[in-house]
């Protein structure tokens, strides 16, 4: 998944940084534009590992190198967003889980953060699909959005390939506000 967060990121006119974080499980990606700029580092790690204690520590240590590798950039400590890739053992997480990202997404200070889960099996079915399908992050991602058999298949609550990739997908862009959804009708 973390190479397929890169490529993302990297069509939607970032760059990667993988060396200014102490936390091999994340690297920063930044866009500086003459519209603005983002901030957005990327930290993964899965369901047994977190905790809001590690999150504390890790989101300080985070701040910490980023003020040091970008601190003289007007502007970044109100632009910084972590988003958080949950890996999970299912898609029906225990209560604990979802207060842990309740509490993580609300908490106001330092970043804005958000959770994006997903499970091992949808990482591979996406990469695969995405593998089969010769197209851009950005194309491929509308193609599964505008598939109205996978939509209807999500709504179902069915547990398949085209449900699950489409809660993938659809999760992608409610979490990252940097994905736009193409109109499929173009106007005469």
């Amino acid at each position: 998944m973390r190479e397929f967060m890169k490529r993302i990121l990297l069509e939607n006119g970032f760059s990667i940084d993988e060396n200014c974080l102490t936390d091999s499980r994340a690297f920063q990606a930044d866009r500086l534009d003459g519209n603005g700029f983002d901030f957005l580092t990327v930290f993964f790690i899965s369901q047994d590992e977190i905790s809001i204690d590690l999150l504390t520590e890790i989101i300080e240590q985070f701040y910490s190198d980023l003020s040091v590798e970008r601190g003289a950039i007007v502007g970044m400590d109100k632009n910084l967003t972590l988003l958080i890739m949950l890996k999970v053992d299912s898609l029906e997480y225990t209560s604990a889980i979802q207060s842990l990202i309740f509490d993580i997404e609300e908490d106001p200070y330092t970043f804005k953060k958000y959770i994006l889960t997903y499970t091992s099996e949808q990482e591979a079915m996406l990469t695969s699909l995405f593998k089969q399908s010769h197209q851009d992050v950005t194309s491929f991602f509308n193609n599964v959005l505008y598939d109205t058999e996978k939509f209807s298949v999500f709504k179902q609550r069915e547990l398949n390939e085209d449900s699950l990739v489409y809660d993938l997908v659809s999760k992608m862009f409610i979490k990252l506000p940097y994905l736009s959804i193409k109109n499929q009708h173009t106007r005469s």
